[in-house]
């Protein structure tokens, strides 16, 4: 990248000298001259022909201030040290001449939208002298944001589940690749929506992504590539299917470069959406397959989950790793949200007797994902046709992400399941 930013009479060569904020090309930065003068420079918008940049000078003090994160985005726009800023709009045609304005400091905030109070900058070239482990530097960004001005507008719910389940398809590489190394949230900005985080040792999962998404950009056939690769393409089913129902854009990138990783629309989003949903409907993720073998357990836990009673190791004979068992359990058969929360019908299931219990979770772990995608994979009708003896190979074949020893343990509580509820199965 070529670190000369502008050139002027007033100012001379201005050179880049750390870069907090990138984009694209970088929109949040620090330049100098020859003589030592320092400007922070920020990004104001962009119109058909042009870049509009703020060029605000800036003390050493206050600068390093900036670049250790006690000071925010915010203050150093709003609360500058002199009396005037410069506005620059630099037009994409390099022919045509750069307008160069001097503006009042105090006026700022009537020109652009100012960042939130408390937003600092996301890549510190300090970040890595500190030992604290609480100051993380961002390796990549997600950019989320409207795809037309007739979209609707993005809400924290729509964001935060695309994110969620970019998160679970990213960390189903991580398991496979790097031993389970997941994302750590470092920050998020205003514009659209854009989040920074932290992902250590992601050559390997960037790879994979970027090739990945460069496929569908194409709207190749992406199913070998899904099976070669052991993507988890229930999660990638529902990053694709949450981006096309918000009628967003999705944008992934590294804070090393300009490139994008992943760049998707939501047309290209809604394109694989029927081939992936006919696909996934005979695979599973591991999220997807339970593991608590002893349903009166589950039905226990289900029952103070309604009541309100704590759930205690000593009391359940259980560990703490095997309550989370049975919790995750509980949850892919409806009776609980995916954070705990009891269902209507993990209601009705605290109320009834072991005998309409049984009955109830027969026909829930029917129509749950894994047992589904079980009954298809066998080709029969419902669970009483059900080879309990099968669950092994079918984990095998249809779960990718789980490794084969994983998935012969996770196997018995599919048998178990299936030997005490198909019975009890009646059909309505």
């Amino acid at each position: 990248m070529n670190n000369v930013f502008y050139e002027s009479p007033e100012y001379g060569l201005l050179t880049i000298d750390s870069v907090y904020e990138f984009y694209e090309e970088p929109r949040l930065f620090s330049v100098s001259n020859e003589v030592g003068n320092i400007f922070v420079v920020y990004w104001a918008s962009t119109d058909e022909g042009s870049d509009t940049w703020f060029l605000i000078p800036i003390s050493r003090d206050k600068l390093y201030q900036f670049e250790m994160k006690q000071v925010c985005i915010r203050d150093v726009l709003q609360y500058q040290e002199k009396k005037h800023f410069v506005k620059l709009v630099v037009p994409f045609d390099e022919s045509e001449k750069t307008q160069f304005e001097f503006i009042l400091a105090n006026t700022i905030q009537n020109l652009i939208m100012l960042p939130l109070q408390g937003v600092y900058i996301s890549s510190s070239p300090h970040t890595t002298l500190l030992e604290s482990p609480a100051l993380v530097e961002a390796t990549h960004e997600i950019h989320i944001q409207k795809n037309s001005k007739n979209a609707q507008k993005l809400y924290l719910e729509t964001v935060s589940r695309i994110v969620e389940s970019f998160s679970e398809l990213y960390s189903s590489l991580a398991e496979l690749f790097e031993g389970g190394t997941g994302l750590e949230a470092v920050g998020g900005r205003r514009g659209s929506f854009i989040l920074s985080f932290n992902a250590k040792h992601s050559e390997l999962i960037d790879s994979t992504l970027s090739e990945l998404f460069c496929l569908i950009g194409e709207r190749e056939n992406v199913i070998p590539f899904i099976e070669k690769n052991n993507i988890n393409a229930p999660a990638l089913c529902e990053l694709l299917s949450r981006i096309a129902n918000s009628y967003s854009n999705f944008d992934l990138k590294q804070n090393s470069d300009s490139n994008s990783l992943i760049k998707i629309s939501s047309n290209d989003a809604k394109y694989y959406i029927k081939t992936l949903n006919n696909y996934v409907s005979t695979i599973v993720s591991s999220s997807q397959v339970p593991q608590a073998n002893d349903l009166k357990k589950l039905f226990e836990i289900v029952e103070k989950l309604s009541n309100g009673t704590d759930l205690i190791e000593s009391e359940l004979s259980l560990t703490r790793r095997q309550i989370k068992y049975y919790l995750h359990a509980a949850s892919t058969l409806g009776f609980t949200q995916s954070y705990g929360s009891i269902t209507s019908l993990g209601q009705e299931i605290a109320n009834a007797s072991y005998a309409t219990r049984i009955t109830i979770t027969a026909r829930a772990f029917q129509y749950s994902h894994c047992g589904w995608a079980w009954i298809k994979w066998s080709n029969v009708s419902n669970i009483t046709e059900l080879d309990a003896s099968t669950a092994t190979d079918f984990l095998i074949k249809n779960c990718s992400s789980l490794s084969e020893n994983t998935a012969k343990r996770r196997a018995t509580t599919l048998k178990k399941w299936c030997k005490t509820l198909s019975d009890a199965y009646t059909g309505v």
